[in-house]
């Protein structure tokens, strides 16, 4: 996961504007597509070989997520107060997080996906 996602980065980056653009979407898609086959066919051990360790598992009454995920810095970026009519205020600046959170639930007594949830910021 951490491969394909890094790919997709790489990709945009490499990519001019919309093109890059385009091939994230595309990256991204196919994701979404195998995904959506993948439920109730795809193990947690499977899962796991693919994906590598999880970042974490919560435990429910018939069902268990797990979830894979990264954090890292994100680019500085002006934070400006909109809210005062004063163009003299310099910007504050901060830092955006950037990262991306994969999460399937698996059904506790057969191990086998039944929903899946991406997201990245």
């Amino acid at each position: 996961m951490r491969d394909f996602l890094a790919a997709a980065l790489v990709l945009c980056l490499l990519g001019s504007g919309c093109a890059a653009g385009s091939a994230y979407s595309q990256a991204l898609g196919n994701l979404h597509q195998q995904l959506d086959s993948a439920k109730g066919k795809l193990s947690y051990p499977d899962a796991v070989e693919r994906w590598g360790r999880p970042s974490r598992i919560d435990q429910r009454d018939a069902s268990f997520t797990v979830v894979w995920e990264e954090h890292r810095p994100g680019m500085p970026s002006p934070l400006v107060d909109y809210s005062s009519n004063s163009a003299a205020s310099a910007p504050a600046w901060v830092f955006t997080p950037k990262g991306w959170r994969l999460m399937l639930v698996f059904d506790k007594e057969t191990e086998l996906l039944r929903s899946w949830k991406y997201a990245d910021w």
